[in-house]
Formats: structure tokens, C-alpha cells, sequence
């Protein structure tokens, strides 16, 4: 008897450090396709050389094409505001983000102040910008389901500004409305 006792102990262990294991192989194999994922979409905006009419639909159609079906909250617009979400991947627009609502990806531009390196012209300043993505995973186990939802974030290099931007669209015009 005591014996049966113990292998039941020993089977018990073998079976939580099996649920280990595979926990933290799905949680990596979860994590790198949300690191590919954002790096094809940094890819994406580089390539289009900022976030346009073009690149946010071919940013939609690859998260559409790719099965990407997760949202979440963006930052807080009060506290840290321009903020961009995509609410829906099918209509191939963004809009400035609400407080407590959910967006499948975030976009924030941020506008360089420093010359450019190189340059000798002192009129260069602010010629120059980058965004920053945010996109959103789940964690789920098979049998407990929806374990936790985390961010990947990521920052393009930095570019020429264009006057075809949807950020200087959004803000600009809801300044301009406001007044």
C-alpha cells in the first residue's frame, strides 16, 4: 500500500513538471510570433516611410491574413496622448484612442527636436520622426484558457517627416475643429 502511495506522488510530479514544460514552450513560441509580428509591421511602416493611407492598409491586411485577433487597451490619451488605434482590421483606418477601449494595435509618433546628423544646415530641426507600436498577445494553456494578455513594443528607425501623415490628419484637424 505504501508503495502505490508513493508512485502516485511521483506520477503527481511528473505531471506538474509536464504542465511546465509545455507552459513555457507555448509561452515562447507565443512570444516570438509577437516579436515577428511587430517587426514585420515596423517593416511595413519603414517601407511606406510612415503611417499613411498605403501602409496602415497593408499593416491590416498582413494582421488579417495572418490570424492576428487580439486586442486590448492602448495607454491612457489623458496621460499620454496621440495615441493611434485600429478598432478594425477590415476598414483600413485608425483613430485617436478612446480611454477604456480596444484596439487590436497602438501607433504613436514621435517627432525628433535634434539635426541630423551630418547636415550643416541649421533649418533641419525637426525634420525627422519615429513611431512607436504597440501590439497584443494572449497566453493561453489548453485547459485554463485565456492566462493573460501582454504587450510587444517596438520603436522604427528615424525618418523624413511627409506631409501625407495620418497623425498630422487626425490632430491637426481636431485642433483646428476645436478652435
Amino acid at each position: 500500500m505504501r508503495q502505490a502511495i508513493g508512485t502516485t506522488w511521483i506520477y503527481q510530479l511528473v505531471i506538474i513538471f509536464i504542465l511546465i514544460f509545455v507552459s513555457f514552450l507555448i509561452l515562447t513560441l507565443t512570444y516570438s510570433k509577437s516579436y515577428k509580428t511587430k517587426n514585420e509591421i515596423i517593416n511595413i511602416i519603414e517601407k511606406h516611410e510612415g503611417i499613411n493611407d498605403t501602409s496602415v492598409a497593408v499593416i491590416n491586411n498582413y494582421l488579417y491574413q495572418s490570424g492576428y485577433r487580439y486586442t486590448h487597451k492602448c495607454p491612457n490619451p489623458e496621460t499620454s496622448p496621440e495615441w493611434l488605434g485600429a478598432d478594425s482590421l477590415e476598414t483600413n483606418k485608425l483613430e485617436a484612442v478612446e480611454k477604456g477601449k480596444k484596439y487590436y494595435y497602438c501607433i504613436r509618433r514621435h517627432l525628433n527636436s535634434q539635426e541630423i546628423k551630418g547636415s550643416r544646415a541649421a533649418s533641419n530641426r525637426g525634420l525627422t520622426k519615429y513611431y512607436e507600436i504597440q501590439i497584443f498577445f494572449k497566453f493561453n494553456l489548453p485547459i485554463i484558457e485565456n492566462v493573460g494578455t501582454f504587450t510587444t513594443n517596438g520603436t522604427t528607425n528615424d525618418m523624413f517627416r511627409t506631409n501625407n501623415d495620418i497623425f498630422d490628419k487626425i490632430f491637426y484637424s481636431k485642433k483646428k475643429g476645436s478652435n
